[in-house]
């Protein structure tokens, strides 16, 4: 639970994500006369039952881990409704029960393009005919940088945060590939570097406990995927109705969009 407190935007909703996912969810209650939604949270990030709900609505979380469960979600947002441990991809709820499926980069770790038709599916089948997915995705942009260009950029301090430079890493050692970017090679990668890591953080003024979060990564060989925007639309379309996909008004914002998706009919 440590190392999730050290992580920030954009491993984490901003201010500025959190401002659309707002604007989505009374877009969707307008719709349907003022009414209080029905929600379930993928992951258990406790900024989403914090938002400014419509009246009457009651927000649920699916977590596979039992640990942010209880330590993240109910202690993080102690008036949110309940949490379930259970796969996304396998949600144990009852065909169209939910009006709202919101997210935060829940489709990064999933493969391209298997793993995301996987969990759309589990999605769609959950939601009330013209319900809507809420969702932050992680994308690339079309044109990628290599990993040489993102440590010059650090070198010259051009990065806000750790967070930021993680984000901007990972990205440029995945580039084009199908497969994604391995974990462990991340860090591998940054080892060789050589970075004096308390020497950065003196020059930056970064925590050094923020900066040593890569250190997670070693040896881990979980897979984070990134589809550029347009292989991502056609994938969604396949199972549900692009209502908006917004730009945050932040640094690095073409890393991330924010969708609102409406169940095909």
């Amino acid at each position: 639970m440590k190392q999730w407190n050290l992580l920030g935007p954009p491993l984490r909703p901003a201010a500025a994500d959190l401002r659309l996912f707002e604007r989505e969810i009374r877009a969707w209650s307008e719709a349907n006369g003022g009414a209080g939604a029905r929600a379930l949270v993928l992951g258990a990030t406790p900024e989403f039952p914090a938002l400014d709900w419509p009246k009457g609505s009651r927000v649920y979380a699916a977590d596979i881990s039992q640990e942010m469960i209880a330590f993240v979600w109910y202690r993080s947002a102690p008036f949110a409704g309940g949490a379930l441990a259970a796969r996304w991809q396998s949600l144990p709820l009852r065909d169209a029960c939910l009006d709202l499926v919101l997210g935060d980069g829940c489709f990064t770790m999933s493969a391209w393009p298997g793993g995301y038709e996987e969990l759309c599916g589990s999605i769609a089948r959950v939601l009330r005919p013209g319900g809507r997915v809420l969702m932050r995705f992680h994308t690339r942009p079309e044109r990628t940088e290599t990993p040489d260009a993102v440590m010059a950029a650090l070198a010259a301090g051009r990065f806000d945060g750790f967070n930021t430079f993680k984000w901007r890493l990972l990205a440029a050692l995945h580039g084009d590939s199908a497969r994604g970017v391995r974990l462990g090679d991340v860090w591998e990668f940054w080892r060789k570097q050589g970075i004096d890591e308390d020497a950065l953080a003196a020059r930056t003024g970064w925590e050094p406990a923020i900066i040593r979060t890569i250190h997670a990564y070693r040896d881990k060989d979980i897979l984070y995927s990134f589809p550029s925007l347009a292989e991502l639309r056609v994938l969604l379309a396949s199972r549900f109705r692009e209502v908006a996909c917004h730009r945050p008004d932040y640094d690095d914002a073409d890393f991330c969009r924010v969708f609102a998706l409406e169940k095909a009919k």
